[in-house]
């Protein structure tokens, strides 16, 4: 049997390791991954229709895979059981495999939205770089929409969080640096096991079948077994265990993301940043 070819991005690639590890064992399905920055995979999946073609997509969050099914990249498949509450395509071309939640780390510790505008030096992954930035910054600015009624009121947050201290960095691991060295007194970040912030939506992590897929009911297999409670335990943010996790607190306590607004300002958010006065530092 041929293997079940993956794409997966680069932030990503470890979680994918450990949770298809954990399907070929139960599945007795084997599989293949490959890795490639965001852009790329997109690439390889559209456009360039790179050979051979993938059989299933893990991505980083949920704005690229609801791009590419727009775009046809990804086949319509529910899957046999899903987590309640679980984010996913209008269409089912794809499902939330994990979340992650924007989490807050420094001293003193805070654990709102609101308390982070008042700690003296803040660092992030520059969202005009980083993909991880750049959705912590969609998540704000929604929130400002939907629970602020103007989407302006998080611009306006944004401007007055440079002025009191606003650190840029080039990945989500230099913002944490600069808190480790003293150069920022907290930062905003994805890592896993960092105290979750609330009042922030967590962020979903897609999966879906391509298009292109030449080994579909293996690859069905697979993808069924991920999204089960069966593989929980081998995700960081499970949907499934969200009454136990600290998913479930962060749905009740935040509106819950707009993929497709989202979308929709991906590229004018990012730009928008770009235009700011804002200085990267590293």
């Amino acid at each position: 049997m041929t293997d079940v070819l993956v794409y997966t991005t680069e932030s990503r690639a470890d979680a994918a390791r450990v949770v298809l590890g954990a399907a070929c064992a139960a599945t007795g399905i084997s599989t293949r991954l490959e890795v490639y920055g965001s852009g790329s995979l997109y690439q390889r999946l559209g456009p360039r229709h790179a050979p051979p073609p993938p059989d299933i997509v893990i991505w980083f969050g949920p704005f690229a895979a609801r791009a590419a099914a727009i775009d046809n990249l990804l086949q319509a498949y529910q899957p046999s059981r899903t987590a309640a509450g679980v984010a996913r395509d209008p269409d089912w071309k794809w499902t939330a495999l994990d979340y992650s939640a924007i989490a807050v780390i420094g001293t003193p510790q805070v654990s709102t939205w609101q308390d982070v505008g008042a700690v003296p030096r803040l660092a992030i992954a520059d969202p005009e770089r980083s993909e991880i930035g750049l959705s912590i910054l969609l998540v704000s600015l929604d929130r400002a929409r939907q629970a602020d009624g103007d989407v302006e009121r998080g611009w306006a947050w944004w401007q007055e969080r440079a002025r009191a201290g606003l650190a840029l960095t080039e990945n989500d691991a230099g913002a944490t640096s600069l808190v480790q060295v003293g150069s920022a007194s907290h930062t905003l970040t994805l890592s896993p096991g960092a105290p979750p912030l609330g009042g922030l939506a967590p962020i979903p992590h897609a999966i879906g079948l391509a298009t292109s897929s030449r080994n579909i009911d293996p690859a069905r297999r697979v993808l069924d077994w991920m999204v089960s409670e069966a593989a929980a335990a081998s995700l960081s943010l499970s949907p499934w265990q969200a009454p136990t996790n600290s998913l479930g607190g962060l749905w009740q306590g935040a509106p819950p993301l707009d993929v497709d607004w989202a979308r929709q300002q991906y590229s004018a958010s990012r730009g928008r940043w770009a235009q700011s006065a804002f200085a990267p530092i590293g």
